[in-house]
């Protein structure tokens, strides 16, 4: 019929305008399941427009620009996750053990303001005497950083493996 071309390009508008309003409510695997169920009732009502009154109508374009229009909502939300899971990792890798930044980055919805209340324990570490040690030292300041070394290095390992974090050095302390 001579209204052909224009019921295509209202399926088109309407289908475009439904998907981008219901990708982000719904999600994407009903809008896919819903983009399914509209592409099999254009082709099969284009088939019964034809077979019973002759009137061929195209669902080719309805469906390839349905089909175009939820790739590109599904690649953007996919992109914009991928941004946050960035800028959470990015936030936190400088105070956090890269085990939890990871989880944040994989659920930030964990990520609260004001934190959350746990059971903490708390390390502190110090060499004692590590003033003078250091003063005898003085001349030989490859010695200090290995004993430095030798103390931190153990206790950081010790550290991450139970996932915990560290705050900060501070001279010959952990924290």
């Amino acid at each position: 019929p001579n209204y052909a071309l224009g019921a295509e390009l209202a399926a088109i508008t309407v289908g475009g305008i439904l998907l981008i309003i219901l990708v982000p409510l719904l999600g994407t695997a009903w809008t896919l399941g819903l983009h399914f169920v509209a592409t099999i009732s254009l082709i099969g009502g284009s088939w019964l427009a034809f077979f019973s009154s002759y009137y061929l109508f195209d669902w080719s374009y309805p469906v390839v620009a349905g089909t175009l229009v939820y790739i590109l909502l599904v690649y953007g939300k996919y992109i914009a996750v991928e941004r946050q899971r960035r800028e959470v990792s990015q936030a936190f890798k400088q105070y956090l053990s890269p085990v939890l930044v990871e989880r944040l980055a994989r659920n930030p919805e964990r990520l609260q303001l004001g934190g959350e209340l746990r059971t903490m324990t708390v390390m502190f570490t110090d060499i004692r005497g590590f003033t003078s040690i250091s003063e005898r030292l003085r001349d030989q300041p490859q010695r200090v950083t290995t004993l430095l070394n030798r103390l931190l290095t153990p206790l950081t390992e010790a550290v991450l493996t139970h996932q915990g974090t560290i705050d900060k050095y501070i001279g010959d302390g952990l924290m």
